[in-house]
């Protein structure tokens, strides 16, 4: 009897040990996962169903989250070596600018119709060249923002090149959040969130 009771208590002893193996197993292998930067997963719960483009399309790096590759088959264009310079404004006030969803890179179906007249303006005058900057609000980490502003207008001159637009006249830049407005109201930070055309000589 004494034996039995004996067994019975080593195999609870048993049960219990291994229980706090397990336990202290699971702990060290949960913890030796370090925590994702705000880079890391930032785009990982920024996926639209509606638009040209997708967030899963695009890596970002680890130094600024600067775009690694081009989603849309060819390089991204930068506004630091091209040769022609701004205009004085009085053509680039015919275009409206084309607003995004708060932290949503993906065109939205009642700002196609802005973007659709550009194409319009292109094809009526070959010899011009437009630059697209894309812009946020200030919430979100700059470099987060500078990466999304390309986002946008990088989606901006995919939407353009789809109509027929030569992508040698379409430049594309970033502002970020570098315009937004940090005092402003909700719509105030809506109008941030955009991209909006230049016209180059």
């Amino acid at each position: 009897m004494i034996k039995r009771r004996v067994l019975i208590m080593m195999k609870k002893f048993m049960m219990l040990g291994t229980g706090c193996v397990l336990t202290l197993v699971m702990g060290i292998g949960c913890s030796s996962k370090p925590d994702p930067s705000p880079e890391e997963t930032a785009l990982i719960t920024n996926k639209t169903n509606g638009g040209f483009v997708a967030s899963d399309d695009f890596a970002i790096d680890g130094n600024g989250g600067e775009i690694l590759g081009d989603p849309f088959g060819q390089p991204p264009l930068r506004p630091d070596g091209f040769d022609g310079t701004i205009d004085d404004g009085s053509v680039a006030d015919l275009f409206q600018p084309v607003y995004f969803d708060f932290d949503q890179f993906a065109i939205g179906a009642n700002e196609r119709s802005k973007i659709s007249a550009v194409a319009d303006f292109l094809k009526s005058k070959s010899e011009v060249r437009i630059l697209i900057e894309g812009h946020c609000d200030w919430k979100g980490t700059p470099a987060y923002n500078k990466s999304l502003g390309d986002r946008r207008a990088t989606s901006v001159r995919n939407f353009l090149i789809d109509h027929n637009i030569d992508p040698s006249r379409i430049e594309i830049a970033s502002k970020g959040c570098e315009e937004a407005n940090r005092v402003g109201t909700a719509d105030d930070m809506r109008r941030d969130r955009k991209a909006k055309f230049l016209v180059l000589k």
